[in-house]
């Protein structure tokens, strides 16, 4: 136990106020020394080993390296050391599992699924590419952008720009059938199969009109119409128009197609009207005429009067009849 500066001084001069030097000096040799204090000794005995050194961060993190991802080399090692023949499994099967819940955290989008996993490992092992997040990301990019991941229910499937040229081609000649390859190419896979391999046409409508394929159905319709109609330019007046007219209607090409017609007929009637009110003339101020006309000379008065009345003679055209 140490003892501070403040006791140490009181002790020393508890001691100095009953010596007396002329008495010759005492042998104090077994007594500590108050004036000097003892360095505390320290419990570690640095004959047995260095200190530890506690910020050794570079070596720490080394270490967790090796344990989530230890080298070929020292995991024959212990294989052979304690005969645990499935240890390397084991190992590639934890570390796998940890990249992909790291790809699932930052891609929520993705729909796990026995169909996707495959066609994700399939791609990696095609390229030589590890199974890291990283990899999964970019292997879930391209296989998405070509159409060959299957996505949740209800998640249509993105058409290339290929597919959009081709399905508006086919619009120009057959709408109706534009729109069938719209829907099969982008409904998910699974709910196209059922569509394919229902009974009776009843039984297909009645997959096609569940409420979380409407979003889908009702692009493919719009798609089709927009792609058909050689007198129809789309803004966002009048689509807004004409979702109004359909409300909450299924929306079909038939009902589209009433849908602009209305439109037409109200652009036809707002343009009359604006041309109607362009061809009014603008009535004069006659309070603001009256106020100036008081402030007005004889001489102005007559010039006045003159512009009135050839104006009013232009008005009414030529002169006819006994009045001249």
């Amino acid at each position: 136990m140490s003892l501070d500066e403040k006791k140490l001084k009181a002790l020393q001069a508890d001691a100095d106020s009953w010596l007396d030097a002329t008495f010759g000096s005492l042998d104090m040799s077994a007594y500590p020394d108050f004036k000097k204090p003892q360095k505390e000794e320290s419990f570690i005995d640095e004959r047995f080993g260095q200190r530890l050194d506690t910020t050794t961060s570079d070596q720490a993190a080394a270490l967790k390296r090796f344990v989530n991802n230890p080298d070929d080399e020292t995991v024959r090692r212990v294989i052979s050391e304690t005969g645990d023949a499935d240890l390397q499994q084991r190992l590639t099967d934890d570390r796998e599992a940890s990249e992909a819940v790291a790809f699932t955290s930052s891609t929520p989008e993705y729909f796990p699924s026995d169909r996707n996993y495959r066609a994700l490992r399939r791609y990696l092992d095609r390229h030589g590419l590890d199974f890291t997040a990283a990899n999964l990301s970019l292997a879930y990019g391209q296989l998405t952008r070509e159409g060959r991941l299957e996505l949740r229910p209800g998640t249509p499937r993105p058409l290339s720009e290929h597919d959009r040229r081709e399905i508006a081609i086919h619009a120009a000649t057959d709408a109706l059938g534009a729109m069938q390859t719209f829907l099969q190419r982008s409904l998910p896979q699974d709910v196209v199969d059922q569509i394919s391999n229902a009974d009776t046409f009843d039984d297909a409508m009645r997959i096609l009109a569940d409420p979380i394929f409407a979003p889908i159905v009702a692009e493919a319709v719009w798609f089709a119409f927009e792609a058909s109609r050689t007198d129809f330019s789309s803004t966002p007046a009048r689509k807004k128009f004409m979702t109004e007219y359909c409300g909450n209607r299924p929306l079909t090409l038939e009902l589209l197609s009433a849908a602009w017609k209305s439109c037409q007929e109200h652009e036809r009637s707002a343009s009359r009207s604006s041309l109607f009110d362009s061809m009014k003339e603008p009535q004069s101020d006659t309070s603001e005429a009256a106020a100036d006309f008081d402030g007005l000379n004889d001489e102005a008065v007559a010039d006045l009067t003159r512009r009135t009345l050839a104006e009013a003679r232009r008005k009414l055209g030529p002169r006819t009849g006994i009045i001249q």
